[in-house]
């Protein structure tokens, strides 16, 4: 590891860049994936479709809750130390790094005892006692904001040992699980004990792994001053729009099981929640990570950013559209075999597939638009949000039943494309795309298409030596 902030000590080829990336995070990711789905054929197995649905809203509860902590900040805090180390600012990095750090950490606390108190007057909506789950589960709180905390650090810094963390996590809660199903029973509280005692394990093997010698390498050595003044300067001049985008979009990420829930029922929630789980597996199929650490290299150089930007929407539409038809194939015959309790959740597989075409293209809108910090764009579109999830909710749920969420979640996701992109291209043209160029396949499409496959064929080969 070097404090020079290029990887691998120099400037690379920014194909070359993007397998290393890409070629790391599937790894990784695979790895999540496939222990999460054996995971998942635990927990779905044992509960009841009603225990499922409860488990999956205690999740969002929580998520609601730490939206409003380590949420807030983190990406503004990883634009921001990321710019830092291009200009070589390590001190600056580390100040900023340790005031976001204090005060994240902070709030997880005060959010902890606001969950862990208010479980009492939670249970009362519930015939069955869920208090001491919500107790427990409020130990997420903490634990989410402590990851939050390493990635601020390794991300920008380019340690990429942070996206092992899911499958570190979902490797423990497999072990765990599997020993209660086959030797003892699975209960919701079992479950939410396993999921937090997965996610501790995932954050001490990385805090060894690698945020101690991150830490000690870029910032041993540098005298920080002890004031919030950087922290406070951020909050300053993005404040109103950090606070308002974080915090509306976990409101309205995690909310859709409760509107399920107000206007459907339990069960509902817990045939949503798969389909999520599902069409979610699909879409990490798309390499937006890769290209979006890419973009936060180049982002000061406009035609670089932009000529990648357009290359990236084209690639992951058609990708997005192979996908999409691959889902349709397959999705139905896993859910018969694997959830025969969940076959009804599939027409709603079904109509949440459909956003494959555009989700690509949602991701790298999000993510230049973050690192361009253009955080009043990325807010605008929350306040459509705050709208669109209660009145499409008011309007589709009690018409069309659990298909309704999934006319919600495409209208959401077309809406979310529309004003991006057209917010974007006004305020930088040089990112306006060519349509007609989407549906055409050029020589130089097949120069990088070439290329990058060569690339990770090779960066395959060499990861897995190496691990």
């Amino acid at each position: 590891m070097s404090k020079n902030m290029e990887p691998n000590n120099k400037p690379k080829r920014l194909s070359s860049y993007f397998v290393s990336v890409e070629t790391t995070r599937r790894f990784y990711g695979a790895l999540a994936t496939f222990f999460s789905l054996a995971s998942s054929f635990f927990i779905i197995s044992s509960l009841s479709v009603f225990q499922f649905g409860l488990y999956q809203l205690l999740l969002s509860f929580i998520a609601i809750l730490q939206g409003f902590n380590a949420g807030i900040v983190a990406n503004v805090v990883v634009v921001e130390i990321r710019r830092y180390f291009n200009t070589h600012k390590l001190k600056e990095a580390k100040q900023l790094f340790l005031e976001s750090a204090f005060v994240r950490i902070s709030l997880a606390l005060v959010l902890f005892l606001v969950a862990f108190l208010g479980a009492e007057v939670i249970a009362r909506f519930y015939d069955q006692d869920i208090s001491s789950i919500i107790k427990i589960g409020a130990i997420l709180i903490i634990i989410h904001t402590l990851q939050s905390v390493q990635t601020a650090l390794l991300k920008p810094a380019l340690i990429f040992s942070y996206w092992a963390s899911p499958a570190i996590r979902e490797v423990t809660k497999f072990l765990l699980l599997a020993v209660l199903f086959f030797y003892s029973t699975l209960s919701i509280l079992n479950v939410v004990t396993v999921h937090i005692i997965g996610e501790a394990v995932a954050l001490v093997v990385i805090t060894l792994w690698s945020f101690i010698k991150a830490y000690g390498h870029f910032f041993g050595g540098l005298k920080s001053e002890r004031r919030l003044t950087m922290f406070a300067e951020i909050l300053k001049k993005y404040g109103g729009f950090i606070f308002l985008r974080y915090g509306l979009a976990q409101l309205t990420k995690n909310s859709m099981p409760w509107l399920i829930k107000f206007f459907i029922n339990v069960e509902a929630v817990a045939f949503y929640s798969l389909s999520l789980n599902l069409v979610a597996f699909v879409e990490k199929l798309m390499p937006t990570q890769g290209i979006g650490e890419v973009l936060l290299l180049r982002i000061d150089n406009k035609n670089q950013a932009s000529f990648i930007f357009t290359k990236a929407v084209k690639y992951t539409v058609w990708l997005g559209s192979i996908l999409f038809v691959l889902g349709l194939v397959v999705i139905p015959n896993v859910i018969p075999l694997l959830f025969p309790n969940y076959v009804p959740a599939l027409p709603l597989v079904i109509i949440m597939l459909m956003v494959l075409p555009i989700y690509g293209t949602y991701k790298l809108l999000k993510t230049t638009l973050t690192i361009l910090r253009e955080y009043k764009i990325l807010t605008l579109r929350l306040f459509n949000e705050v709208i669109i999830l209660p009145l499409g909710s008011l309007i589709f749920l009690p018409t069309l039943g659990i298909l309704g969420a999934g006319v919600v979640y495409g209208i959401v996701y077309i809406e979310r494309v529309v004003l991006f992109y057209s917010q974007l291209v006004k305020k930088y043209p040089e990112f306006k795309l060519k349509w007609g160029g989407l549906m055409k396949f050029d020589s130089l499409d097949k120069e990088i298409i070439s290329k990058v496959g060569r690339q990770f064929i090779m960066a395959a080969r060499s990861f897995f030596v190496k691990t």
